[in-house]
């Protein structure tokens, strides 16, 4: 190990101690000045550590955030009263009864992050991992939080959605996607089986803390699978988060 490598650790490190400090979002320049370090040198370290899910990005205000994914690497040694304890808790429980892979997701802007999976304990199963990135509308996750927001809300984001479009890629309008976001507020879950690798989700909402971002925990597989067992998997997810979170 390099001196350089000794010093971006350190720096990892005196990073997310700076916001356990301050208990709030900060900015490059806040960060830069608080630590003493170069500017190009804290934009490249922060972009690192979003791309791989540890903190989050708002664009529109320029700030840097940790994400749950921090706080859950040390759940497991936390007091079983805390919350991150009992939604790795969750997870642990929905693995347990299903063997499939279950996901913890949050969403930051037009996209969905998976900041905490449990692997599934199959043969063929589902292979995502902690920082894996998926558009707002190719994810069951994304859909299920999209019907949070009101229509105006999910309206703006699909023209930011659309406007950032590949070529060839379809336009999506509110109305093609309201029936849809209806059905999930109704089921309180969604089920996601068209992927086109063959995956598919089944997902619901953890509670909402005011102040916090929204996370979902998804159980994740086969798409047949998901398909086949979609109702018992929705209702699971539900009844699990109410007997550890009431």
């Amino acid at each position: 190990m390099t001196n350089t490598d000794v010093k971006s650790a350190k720096r990892v490190i005196e990073v997310l101690e700076y916001f356990d400090t301050i208990r709030s979002d900060a900015s490059v320049m806040e960060l830069t000045r608080a630590l003493s370090y170069p500017q190009s040198s804290t934009s490249k370290l922060l972009k690192c550590l979003t791309d791989m899910g540890y903190l989050s990005y708002d664009s529109s205000k320029r700030r840097y955030a940790p994400t749950y994914r921090i706080a859950l690497l040390g759940s497991w040694v936390q007091a079983p009263s805390m919350t991150n304890e009992r939604v790795y808790r969750i997870m642990e429980k929905l693995s347990d009864e299903t063997h499939e892979t279950i996901i913890l997701g949050e969403q930051p802007g037009t996209i969905v992050r998976y900041i905490f999976v449990v692997p599934s304990r199959k043969d063929i199963r589902l292979h995502v991992g902690p920082g894996t990135v998926r558009p707002l509308l190719r994810s069951g996750l994304g859909r299920l939080f999209l019907a949070t927001y009101p229509p105006d809300k999910v309206r703006t984001l699909l023209k930011r959605i659309n406007a950032d479009a590949k070529s060839g890629d379809p336009i999506v309008r509110l109305g093609d996607l309201e029936p849809e976001l209806g059905l999930i507020r109704q089921r309180g879950y969604c089920v996601s089986t068209h992927s086109p690798t063959g995956a598919g989700t089944v997902s619901a909402l953890l509670p909402h803390e005011p102040g916090n971002p929204r996370l979902a925990i998804a159980i994740g597989g086969l798409a047949t699978v998901m398909a086949d067992h979609a109702s018992e998997f929705g209702a699971l997810i539900q009844e699990t988060i109410r007997q550890h979170l009431p």
